[in-house]
């Protein structure tokens, strides 16, 4: 069977699982799946156009697997992030079975990208909505389907033949062709932003909680390790603030 992209973002996702949990800090075989990390983002990002029907997926899945790569270098050989045994530190909850708890440290570090509740953390990310593990879990479905639909209906209403007259490398210059601009190529483009804005919300958002609700769903993590994705709209009225 041919690899496919979801297969190897599969195999991309764990080998770093299983090289976090498993391996200690200083071990050779970090750089050595390192290699194999790579290797799995190279085949996505070439195969992932012509695998997926719609290019924000493919984006989405290239995207995912750069992000993974990266995330990768940064905790598992800058920073060095590896299990620690509570038990060997007395913890009051000790762990049965450590292979287990291995496997979920791996996971958790996996998917933290913003290296929440660590001293690593991201500035200004946003304080969980809820503790409560039904609302998380309703809410979380509520924008998995809200994206999910958003993308199908930007899908669906993509003509190939608008964005072959004005979405086009020979109508990217501006200022020297501002004589040739017409009102209806003026419309196409901001209506073309705003729908990309929309579809770029829709498919991280959709992503993220779709892991957020797996994750809480079968109880590796908790909801307040989930925050929201987004600070609130109505923070952002600066450049400096939107961009925090």
């Amino acid at each position: 069977m041919p690899l496919n992209p979801f297969l190897s973002i599969a195999l991309q996702t764990a080998v770093v699982v299983t090289t976090l949990g498993f391996t200690p800090a200083p071990s050779s075989m970090r750089p050595g799946a390192l290699v194999v990390v790579a290797l799995c983002t190279g085949h996505c990002i070439s195969t992932a156009l012509g695998y997926f029907v719609r290019t924000p997926w493919a984006s989405l899945a290239g995207g995912y697997s750069v992000m993974l790569l990266l995330h990768y270098i940064d905790i598992g050989l800058l920073t060095r992030w590896e299990f620690v045994d509570p038990s060997a530190a007395k913890s009051p909850e000790p762990l049965n079975s450590t292979w287990v708890a291995r496997v979920r440290f791996g996971i958790w570090a996996a998917f933290n990208a913003r290296c929440i509740g660590t001293p690593e953390q991201v500035n200004h990310v946003p304080e969980a909505i809820t503790c409560d593990r039904a609302a998380f879990l309703r809410r979380s479905a509520g924008i998995i389907l809200l994206s999910y639909l958003g993308l199908d209906v930007l899908g669906s209403m993509g003509d190939p033949e608008v964005g072959s007259r004005f979405l086009v490398a020979s109508r990217v210059p501006l200022f020297r062709r501002i004589s040739k601009i017409s009102a209806e190529e003026i419309v196409i483009r901001v209506v073309s932003g705003i729908a990309a804005g929309i579809g770029l919300l829709a498919s991280q958002g959709g992503f993220y909680y779709l892991f957020a609700f797996t994750s809480v769903l079968a109880r590796w993590s908790k909801p307040q390790d989930w925050p929201p994705l987004y600070g609130t709209l109505s923070d952002a009225y600066s450049l400096r603030r939107l961009w925090r």
